[in-house]
């Protein structure tokens, strides 16, 4: 299986129409900037992920699939709000079509922004995981490939679009709330390239789910 690794490329605009972490979400007039169910203070806008069609599922099959997922999370009580858990209510996955929208002012109260906005551009890696190491996983080869120059640092892989995920912890099976299907692994997503402007995932991993029917999806984090 192909990994697609996301790297990390310099800035970009807040309101670039590509994947990218950070800036500002395209949001329909409709569509309301989320707020955390447990503090009901604004989430913060961590990450805007395009696909193209050729995405793969888990089992390396393209998913045709080409909507956009824009992700939040609350960042105003740290360690108070289960952004840690799926389905929360802490953090959000807004799925629209694909194609631009109106870039949405950041609301004035909380924290709704991050400090940077970071460009990714993807590079792919057949590099396959030692059979007889049973914690070794393609997402984690591909990335010991990638550092295997000198002049590349672990902090610009901004995680990987498709694919398997990489647990941090222990596997967990999403459903979605409406159908009650399986949902599918979109991206990991990791804190950022500086450590002064990185997204808080505890020191971890985050992930993000789609539905493949519904416009519904789900966020999370492992440490």
């Amino acid at each position: 299986m192909t990994t697609r690794l996301m790297i990390y490329s310099g800035p970009v605009e807040p309101d670039a129409v590509t994947t990218r972490t950070g800036g500002l979400p395209l949001l329909p007039a409709e569509v309301e900037w989320p707020r955390c169910t447990c503090c009901g203070g604004t989430m913060q806008f961590l990450a805007r992920i395009e696909q193209d069609g050729t995405v793969v599922d888990e089992a390396g099959a393209p998913t045709g699939d080409r909507r956009v997922a824009q992700v939040f999370m609350c960042d105003n009580d740290p360690g108070g709000c289960s952004t840690w858990e799926p389905l929360s209510g802490a953090n959000a996955v807004v799925v629209l079509p694909p194609g631009p929208a109106p870039a949405r002012p950041a609301p004035e109260e909380g924290r709704a922004l991050l400090p940077v906005v970071g460009g990714v551009r993807f590079e792919e890696s057949d590099a396959q995981p030692d059979p007889e190491d049973e914690f070794s996983d393609p997402y984690d080869t591909a990335r010991m490939e990638w550092l295997g120059h000198p002049e590349k640092r672990v902090r610009d892989i901004l995680g990987q679009l498709g694919g398997t995920a990489s647990w941090v912890q222990w596997e967990q099976s999403l459903f979605c709330p409406e159908c009650r299907e399986p949902l599918r692994f979109l991206a990991q997503l990791e804190e950022g390239h500086d450590f002064r402007t990185r997204a808080n995932y505890g020191g971890g991993s985050a992930y993000v789910y789609l539905c493949p029917t519904h416009d519904l999806g789900a966020f999370f984090w492992q440490q």
